[in-house]
């Protein structure tokens, strides 16, 4: 089992982040705490991992990475890099998983996520929804629209999130959800924009 995770996020409990992450893992295949349908299915790549022997040891795996070259442009990354590693192991054969099930519960958060962050028009709304327009719930970013989600699951934030909130999420409910000794981790990892959230 080979698990790779990168810097865009910072966890405020290891021990339960793996615990939890564990406990969805059990066919051999590509795992991801998350995943996004834009423009189709994939894993998000901040955390994620490859399971069982038969993928690990095949040359698929091996060409996979040794194929790759550095890239600058941050969305190029995600296209390439991203999207393009589930489009890759799907097509030798690898089933994707996600740990994080979303409940009915959890979906009506998270569009309501959405719907607060765009203060979309009333009448615009009903518009919308009556030609069942409206957004599928699997194009949103769960790691902005669903960070509560992802907090009570695993523990974890998005760093753009906290530093950059571009999708303008209620981050000040942070303040009811965290202990003390979080506390002072989260303030280690934002510096002065801790103090905007726990301070406005």
């Amino acid at each position: 089992h080979i698990i790779m995770q990168n810097s865009s996020f910072v966890c405020l409990d290891p021990k339960r982040l793996y615990q939890q992450f564990f406990k969805g893992v059990g066919a051999e295949g590509m795992y991801g705490l998350s995943s996004n349908k834009a423009p189709f299915f994939h894993i998000q790549s901040y955390f994620f991992s490859f399971y069982g022997k038969s993928i690990i040891q095949s040359s698929a795996f091996k060409d996979w990475w040794q194929q790759m070259v550095p890239l600058n442009n941050r969305q190029e990354i995600i296209r390439e890099y991203e999207i393009g590693m589930s489009s890759w192991f799907v097509k030798q054969g690898v089933s994707l998983f996600t740990t994080t099930s979303i409940s009915m519960k959890d979906e009506i958060h998270i569009i309501t996520n959405y719907i607060n962050s765009i203060q979309i028009n009333l009448n615009l709304l009903k518009k919308i929804w009556s030609k069942r327009k409206f957004f599928h719930i699997k194009v949103l970013n769960i790691t902005h629209f669903g960070w509560q989600i992802l907090f009570r699951k695993y523990s974890i934030l998005k760093l753009e999130l906290l530093l950059h909130n571009p999708t303008h999420q209620k981050i000040y409910q942070l303040k009811h959800m965290i202990n003390g000794p979080q506390k002072r981790l989260l303030k280690d990892a934002m510096g002065k924009k801790f103090y905007q959230i726990f301070n406005p």
